[in-house]
């Protein structure tokens, strides 16, 4: 019996197996009792083997990308970066004071807004800013999966533009001194928290507790969407090809 579920089908060949081997120059696909169907006098076929390379490509690739996350301090490109980043960030740091005079005036402090750029803000920055690229990072992965055409990519990062735009907003609001119970709830809640949490930082005092709790739902809801992502894209390998929709992605993540 014909099914399209890949647990069904991989039940039937329980002594099937892929394996990825490095080599030299690239990698090698070794296929260990195959089904027979996949074979046509003695070659595989032309259309299993296309997306076979494919998924195996994107695989390699993906776990590349997830094993360089961060700033290589190692390399020579990866320290120029941290250096450009870390020392303008410490000059301003330790002559905040003075530039603001020179630009705003003596009375600079009476009319802004935001505090002084301390360590803990700039920590909170690094921290804030890791986890919701992260965040980001991964949904917008598990939607890419599902796209095989320059029009779907569109259709499918609109509502996530959307989703940010929002927390930019909200965290202009905070900027401004809003503190109402709005502010407060998207500055815990991800995927709001990385943008409005960091402009509470600037322009208020918050307590430890409500940073650690951010940053724990932050976490949290980062490892439930990596899960999800995953599965995602597996079902995204089933629905190669077709237009992307709701219903055509919570059936392929549950088969998948």
């Amino acid at each position: 019996m014909l099914s399209d579920d890949p647990r069904a089908i991989l039940e039937q060949y329980p002594d099937f197996d892929i394996q990825v081997l490095q080599q030299d120059r690239g990698i090698k696909i070794e296929l260990s009792h195959a089904p027979a169907q996949a074979f046509v006098d003695g070659q595989i076929i032309v259309g299993i083997n296309e997306l076979l390379v494919a998924v195996v490509r994107d695989i390699v690739y993906v776990s590349t990308q997830l094993e360089q996350i961060g700033v290589d301090l190692g390399g020579s490109a990866g320290l120029t970066q941290y250096v450009a980043i870390a020392l303008p960030a410490l000059v301003l740091l330790a002559l905040q004071d003075r530039i603001a005079t020179a630009v705003l005036g003596p009375d600079w402090i009476s009319g802004a807004p935001l505090g002084g750029l301390t360590p803990a803000l700039l920590a909170g920055y690094g921290v804030f800013f890791l986890l919701g690229f992260v965040l980001f990072s991964l949904i917008y992965a598990a939607m890419g999966s599902f796209v095989s055409r320059p029009d779907d990519l569109q259709t499918l990062s609109l509502p996530l533009s959307l989703v940010a735009m929002a927390g930019y907003l909200i965290a202009i609001v905070a900027l401004g001194g809003g503190r109402g119970a709005v502010v407060t709830i998207a500055s815990l809640v991800p995927p709001f928290s990385p943008f409005v949490m960091l402009a509470r930082l600037m322009v208020s005092a918050v307590q430890p507790w409500e940073v650690l709790l951010s940053i724990g739902l932050l976490v949290a809801t980062i490892a439930v969407v990596a899960v999800v992502a995953t599965r995602m894209y597996a079902a995204g390998v089933l629905l190669y090809g077709q237009r992307p929709g709701l219903r055509a992605f919570v059936a392929a993540a549950r088969r998948a």
